[in-house]
């Protein structure tokens, strides 16, 4: 079964979510922990809204943590990464990481999501990239997961080989312009770009597909409204309801 989801960059009041979970098809969405370059709700949601406040009217969650980007990405806030600060900085993050789930109340075993923009896949990403997953493999507390596009995907694979990450929420948008498809799952990807040489092992599921967003240059999301609320959003699918997510009987 398919499971509909959303991420949005500022947190939801408790009203808002509240208001989706009675009146959208959506079963979770994505919680932004925080990070040097994450801008979503200045800095991360950990001080305005927890994991209870949400999982207690129903949703599902996923961890999203916006640490060092590529170079090409504008990120004032982050230190650049060189192949000698990199492994440094990919721990320090993890740590980070961590300490932010654990605040906002995830439990033992959900997964991370390390958000990666698009931009150029360097030695010193892939070294940062592979020290924050091995990291948090080793803290043994949550599970590593990707959050980024095809071609990054490609490349940090080539680098890496296709496990060095638990899980993958492949952003790629089959249906474009803001649609809602509740039916794509994640076995129905098929590559909409030029990195064809993507492979998911069993031992490293694609779980989420991010497959459709707004193309305006300058838009923050699809706006979209159920209840009486209106939310910029991108839409997922995903092979379960996330973290906490109360799944249909």
């Amino acid at each position: 079964m398919c499971y509909p989801g959303f991420d949005t960059a500022d947190p939801l009041t408790t009203t808002e979510s509240q208001d989706w979970w009675a009146n959208s098809p959506f079963y979770w969405f994505g919680y932004y922990l925080g990070g040097c370059c994450c801008t979503s709700g200045a800095k991360g949601w950990t001080t305005s809204v927890t994991y209870s406040d949400y999982v207690g009217q129903g949703w599902g969650l996923r961890a999203i943590y916006v640490g060092h980007q590529p170079t090409s990405v504008t990120c004032s806030s982050c230190p650049s990464l060189t192949t000698s600060n990199a492994s440094s900085y990919g721990q320090s993050d993890a740590g980070n990481a961590i300490k932010l789930a654990q605040t906002a109340g995830f439990p033992s075993g959900a997964t991370i999501f390390l958000d990666v923009e698009a931009g150029t896949v360097s030695a010193a990403l892939s070294a940062y990239v592979s020290a924050w997953s091995n990291a948090i493999r080793s803290n043994g507390t949550y599970k590593p997961g990707l959050y980024a596009g095809p071609c990054t995907i490609q490349a940090l694979q080539a680098d890496l080989g296709e496990t060095f990450t638990d899980y993958y929420w492949m952003a790629d948008w089959d249906s474009r312009n803001c649609t809602y498809n509740s039916s794509l799952c994640t076995n129905d990807y098929t590559n909409s770009t030029s990195c064809t040489a993507i492979a998911f092992p069993s031992s490293a599921p694609m779980t989420v597909w991010q497959y459709s967003g707004c193309t305006t240059k300058g838009c923050i999301g699809c706006k979209v409204t159920y209840g009486t609320t209106a939310l910029y959003i991108d839409y997922d699918n995903a092979v379960d309801t996330g973290s906490g997510g109360s799944a249909p009987s």
